[in-house]
């Protein structure tokens, strides 16, 4: 079950059957992650500019391997959805020890 204003915004961006696989992507990229939330985030500075994140915590200081990560999802998003409507989601990836 997604949080209401996210279906709301996935259906009004066009982008609703492309949820589920993004979640099991962001899963599988980042399989120890203790924390993969969803939400939709508004700009504070730029009118209408709001976006679908999936925010993870991560264990790891290790900075190569979270960027490696962070970049992998970028290619495996292109994957899940068509390129028209990539620009919908974003990565939050906050690592811990």
């Amino acid at each position: 079950a997604w949080p209401d204003d996210v279906s709301t915004f996935a259906r009004e961006q066009g982008v609703a059957e492309y949820l589920g696989g993004v979640l099991a992507m962001t899963r599988r990229i980042f399989p120890t992650a203790r924390r993969v939330d969803v939400r939709v985030d508004e700009d504070p500075e730029i009118a209408d500019d709001r976006h679908i994140v999936l925010s993870v915590e991560a264990e790891g200081p290790d900075v190569a391997a979270a960027v490696a990560a962070e970049a992998r999802w970028c290619r495996e998003l292109f994957r899940c959805c068509p390129p028209t409507v990539v620009c919908v989601f974003r990565l939050d990836l906050e690592t811990t020890d």
